[in-house]
């Protein structure tokens, strides 16, 4: 058991804006929530639509436009890289799995 000491705040990007949080701050654990990962700061959901803008071709200055005018911030083109860059592994690792098995198709 654990005593509280105050709290900091902490910006997360969500899809309806930036949100406050109030992130309590305890004497001898570290805090955690199931809620919201540790250091995460864009839910999920916005992470996936910046990627699908991305693939759809558009361009970076656009990406950073678009999310100023739907969340109120700017996210950096380094930001979409390193997304892209994590998604990209998967889509390599999935592309070059090994297939086994009866596969139909239609030619």
């Amino acid at each position: 058991m654990d005593t509280r000491a105050g709290h900091y705040e902490r910006g997360l990007q969500t899809q309806a804006g930036d949100v406050a949080l109030k992130v309590p701050k305890l004497r001898t654990l570290p805090f955690e929530t199931q809620i919201i990962e540790l250091y995460r700061r864009r839910e999920s959901s916005v992470d996936e639509a910046l990627l699908e803008m991305y693939y759809a071709g558009v361009s970076m200055r656009r990406v950073e436009d678009i999310t100023d005018a739907l969340w109120g911030a700017r996210v950096s083109p380094s930001t979409i890289s390193d997304l892209n860059q994590k998604v990209s592994g998967k889509i390599d690792e999935w592309r070059n799995r090994p297939l086994a098995g009866t596969h139909v198709y239609v030619s």
